[in-house]
C-alpha cells in the first residue's frame, strides 16, 4: 500500500510539475508567440473542419502543404469542438510534455529502484528550457516527441516482460507518430527490428510488425489517391540533393544551439541517478 502511494505521488509530481512550469511559462509575455509555419497547418485544418477538405484554398485540389497529417486533423476536431487552433495545439504539446515524462519514467524504473532515479530523467526532459519553448511555438514538435518517447517506452516494457498487450499498444502509438511526422517510420522500423532481435516470441513481433505494415500502405495508398503524392510537398521543393545534404546544416545548426545543454542535463542526470 505504500509502495502504490510513492508511486502515485511520483507520476503526479512528473505530470504536475511541468504542466505547472509550462503554464508559468506561457503567461510570460516574451514566450507569448507562434511560429508562423504554425499557421500553415492551421489553415488546413480551418478549411478540414469547414468541410472544405485538406486544401490551402477553398474551392482547390487537396494538397500536402503540410507535414503533420494527425496534428492537422487533431486540431481540425478542436475547431468543430469550439477550441481555438493555438489553443488546441498547445493542448496537444502539454499532453506531448505528459507522454514524454510518463514514458521517461517507465522506462527509468526498469533500471532504477531508488525513487530519484526514476523521478529525475522525466523531469530533466520535461523542465528543459528548449521543451517548454517548443510547447508553446504552436508546431507539432512535442505532441510527436511525446509519441515517440512513448512508443520506445513500450517496446521496451515488452522486452523486458514479453506482454503481448505492450507490443500492441507499442505499433499503434508508433503508427500514430508516423500520421504526425512521416519521418517517424524510420523509428518504428528500427524498433521493431530491435524488438525481432530480442523477443522470445518471434512469430508475434513478425505478425504485428506485417499488420503495422498493412496499415501503413492503406495509408499511402490513400495518400496517393487523394492528393496525388505519398510525401508532403515540401519534400519534393526541399530535398534536391540525393545524398540529402543540406540537411546536414540543420544538424550542425541544431547540435550548436541545442545539444549542449541537453548534454550537460542528461549527465548531470545520470550521475545523480547513479549515486
Amino acid at each position: 500500500m505504500r509502495q502504490s502511494l510513492h508511486t502515485w505521488l511520483e507520476l503526479f509530481l512528473i505530470v504536475a510539475l511541468p504542466l505547472a512550469m509550462l503554464l508559468w511559462w506561457h503567461t510570460a509575455p516574451e514566450n507569448g508567440y507562434i511560429y508562423d509555419d504554425a499557421y500553415i497547418s492551421y489553415r488546413y485544418a480551418v478549411n478540414l473542419a469547414n468541410g472544405h477538405g485538406l486544401v490551402w484554398n477553398v474551392g482547390d485540389v487537396p494538397t500536402q502543404g503540410y507535414t503533420n497529417f494527425l496534428f492537422v486533423v487533431l486540431i481540425a476536431l478542436g475547431l468543430k469542438l469550439g477550441i481555438q487552433a493555438v489553443h488546441m495545439a498547445h493542448m496537444l504539446n502539454a499532453l506531448g510534455l505528459v507522454l514524454i515524462g510518463l514514458a521517461l519514467y517507465s522506462m527509468a524504473s526498469l533500471y532504477f529502484a531508488r525513487p530519484y532515479g526514476r523521478i529525475l530523467p522525466s523531469l530533466a526532459a520535461t523542465l528543459l528550457p528548449l521543451s517548454l519553448i517548443n510547447a508553446l511555438t504552436g508546431m507539432e514538435t512535442i505532441f510527436w516527441t511525446g509519441l515517440l518517447f512513448a512508443a520506445i517506452a513500450l517496446a521496451m516494457r515488452y522486452i523486458a516482460t514479453s506482454g503481448r498487450p505492450w507490443l500492441i499498444a507499442y505499433a499503434v502509438v508508433a503508427f500514430l507518430a508516423c500520421l504526425t511526422r512521416p519521418e517517424s517510420v524510420l523509428f518504428a522500423m528500427l524498433w521493431f527490428v530491435t524488438l525481432l532481435a530480442l523477443s522470445r516470441a518471434r512469430r508475434d513481433v513478425l505478425l504485428t510488425a506485417l499488420v503495422f505494415g498493412v496499415a501503413g500502405a492503406l495509408y499511402l495508398l490513400w495518400l496517393q489517391s487523394y492528393f496525388g503524392a505519398i510525401l508532403p510537398n515540401s519534400f519534393y521543393v526541399k530535398v534536391t540533393n540525393p545524398f540529402i545534404l543540406p540537411g546536414w546544416f540543420y544538424i550542425v545548426e541544431f547540435s550548436e544551439q541545442a545539444v549542449s545543454p541537453i548534454a550537460f542535463w542528461l549527465i548531470f542526470t545520470i550521475g545523480l541517478a547513479l549515486l
